[in-house]
């Protein structure tokens, strides 16, 4: 605590602008610093630039937290908030007839709403619209959507950097799509567990079709619906592909709905965005986990 203490005063002394800044908070104490405390290189390079990164698409805009449209708790679970078009510097709207919508954290069930943190960033209409991706450390990443399937989701394309990525995408809830995915249980017919032999080579067979199963790490509601993401059919992630993302450099993900014969009411939701350094793909002495 002395040395924080310390660098406090050294650095109100450098910024004199900081003399009078008040250091309490609701709940604890700010210490105002100018530089790492402690840098650990071998720390760095060997573990945290070589993480998994997952992030719910709705803290990607920090506009969306400034003004009070995320995690208000003071409004009611019901409530749905209209982004305008421009209101999200990273969020661009290719056409009029995109419109957004948030949903603020309510239930989440297995099988139903399988959302990470309980929110939603819907886009409904014949939507074309991009979003900047989070800036990260210079490398190759494997790029993952995460998103629940829904019955009106329709068929997307998906665009990175402006480039397309595959074919289009069905993002609905139907027999197609679980023939294409093919998402099996974690548990055989009585219910009881698959052996981890097992269930890895289902991850590898969806791996080989472009999916992953929802992470285990995220609970939906408790009871007898109660489980984990990774037990939610519904819950899926679609892998976009493996991109070199430059140092200080603006990527954009693109998602235009090429539905045939639209009726302009497909409602397209995605729930986290994954980065995944090649380096935790290719591991084989610590492959990736299940969470």
């Amino acid at each position: 605590m002395n040395v924080i203490v310390e660098k406090f005063e050294n650095v109100i002394t450098k910024y004199p602008g900081l003399a009078n800044f008040d250091q309490g908070a609701r709940n604890g104490i700010i210490h105002v610093i100018d530089r790492i405390l402690i840098y650990n290189e071998e720390e760095m390079a060997g573990n945290i630039l070589n993480e998994r990164i997952r992030i719910d698409v709705s803290a990607i805009f920090p506009e969306l937290t400034n003004n009070d449209v995320r995690w208000d708790l003071s409004k009611s679970d019901e409530l749905v908030t209209f982004i305008p078009s421009g209101f999200c510097e990273g969020l661009v709207q290719n056409n009029e007839s995109c419109e957004i919508f948030y949903y603020r954290p309510h239930a989440t069930y297995l099988g139903s709403w399988a959302n990470y943190q309980g929110d939603e960033l819907i886009v409904e209409g014949l939507y074309d619209f991009k979003y900047r991706i989070p800036h990260v450390p210079a490398g190759t990443y494997e790029i993952r959507f995460g998103y629940p399937r829904g019955y009106y989701r329709g068929i997307c394309q998906f665009y990175f950097d402006e480039k397309i990525c595959g074919i289009p995408v069905d993002l609905r809830w139907n027999a197609a799509t679980n023939i294409t995915i093919g998402w099996t249980s974690d548990k055989d017919d009585s219910g009881k567990q698959l052996t981890d032999e097992e269930k890895s080579e289902n991850d590898k067979a969806m791996r080989n079709r472009g999916y992953m199963k929802g992470p285990a790490s995220i609970t939906l509601e408790t009871g007898d619906n109660g489980g984990t993401m990774r037990d939610s059919e519904q819950s899926v992630r679609k892998i976009v592909g493996t991109f070199r993302l430059l140092k200080n450099r603006d990527y954009w993900l693109r998602f235009k709905d090429v539905t045939e014969n639209s009726d302009g009411k497909n409602q397209f939701d995605q729930d986290y965005l994954e980065l995944v350094p090649t380096s935790v793909l290719n591991n084989p002495l610590k492959p990736e986990d299940i969470y």
